[in-house]
Formats: structure tokens, C-alpha cells, sequence
């Protein structure tokens, strides 16, 4: 086999292996149609679900990932949505039950203020180092160009001292 044909074949083999898979997968809320008995519900469940982390995968909502548990949390939201229960008492019953981890976006309480402004609190600060860095920048300029200037001045005098000292001597 010429061994052009043969890197063609391992190239369309490792094109397949990694390219075919996820032309297979399938979102796993495709699988569970859920039933509302109100249009508003369907809006509710969704809204929940994304915002919801999933605890096995926890970087993806319950509306994403195929993990057991999210289908548990999913069905949960679901039943809860459907008994009429407010998103805030969704929201509590799963931080009763797992922590304010479960919410992708934390709650502003005493002990999560440090998620929400700890970021621009570490910007700020950089910014301020930042602008003393460039005015002690700017300033070690000034001075370098300062004693240049008056180590020129002074040369200049010692210059003119020694020629009105050598103009005396004549």
C-alpha cells in the first residue's frame, strides 16, 4: 500500500473517531418531554433549570447535562413548577439541600459578597498599582533628566569660574 494512501486512511479513521460522535449526541432534554398544565410553567421550568448547576458535572446547568442526579433535579423542578411554587422556594428547597453551589448565579448575602465584588475589588487594586508603578516611572525620569540637566549646569560653571579665574591671572 503506497503510503499516501496509507496516511489518507488513518486521516479519514481519526477524522471519524473524532468528528463522529458528536454528530450522534443528542441534548438529554430531548428525552424527557415534560407536560405543563400551565404555558407560564414551561417558561418557569426552563428559566430553573438553567439556572441551576448540576453537581456531578458542575460547570454545566441540570438543562445540560445527562448525569443522573440532573434528571432527579430536573424531575423535582418540574413537580415543584407544577404544584405552583415560587422560583424563590424552588431556588431555597435546592440550597436547604445542596448549598448556594447548586446556584449559578449565588445569592448577595454576608458570606458570597466577596464572589460578587472580590473582582473589581482585585481590579481596582491592580489599577491603582499600575498608576503608582507609572508615576514612580515618571518621576525616576524627571529626576534622571533633572540631574543631567544639573550636572550640565554645573560643568558650565565650574567652565566659566575657571576661564574668569585663568582671565584674572592674565
Amino acid at each position: 500500500m503506497p503510503p499516501a494512501l496509507r496516511c489518507g486512511i488513518i486521516a479519514a479513521f481519526a477524522l471519524f473517531l473524532l468528528g463522529g460522535p458528536p454528530l450522534f449526541a443528542v441534548q438529554g432534554d430531548l428525552f424527557e418531554p415534560r407536560d405543563f398544565s400551565e404555558p407560564e410553567y414551561e417558561e418557569r421550568y426552563l428559566r430553573m433549570i438553567n439556572s441551576l448547576r448540576c453537581l456531578v458535572c458542575q460547570n454545566q446547568t441540570i438543562a445540560e447535562s445527562d448525569a443522573d442526579l440532573a434528571t432527579d433535579l430536573r424531575r423535582e423542578v418540574h413537580r415543584m413548577v407544577e404544584q405552583g411554587r415560587s422560583d424563590e422556594d424552588i431556588a431555597d428547597f435546592m440550597t436547604a439541600r445542596f448549598g448556594e453551589f447548586v446556584l449559578y448565579r449565588p445569592r448577595l448575602r454576608s458570606d458570597t459578597i466577596a464572589l460578587w465584588f472580590g473582582p473589581f475589588v482585585f481590579v481596582a487594586a491592580g489599577l491603582v498599582l499600575l498608576l503608582l508603578r507609572l508615576r514612580k516611572k515618571k518621576e525616576a525620569r524627571a529626576s534622571t533628566t533633572a540631574s543631567a540637566s544639573q550636572s550640565a549646569a554645573r560643568k558650565r560653571a565650574r567652565r566659566l569660574l575657571e576661564e574668569g579665574a585663568l582671565d584674572k591671572k592674565t
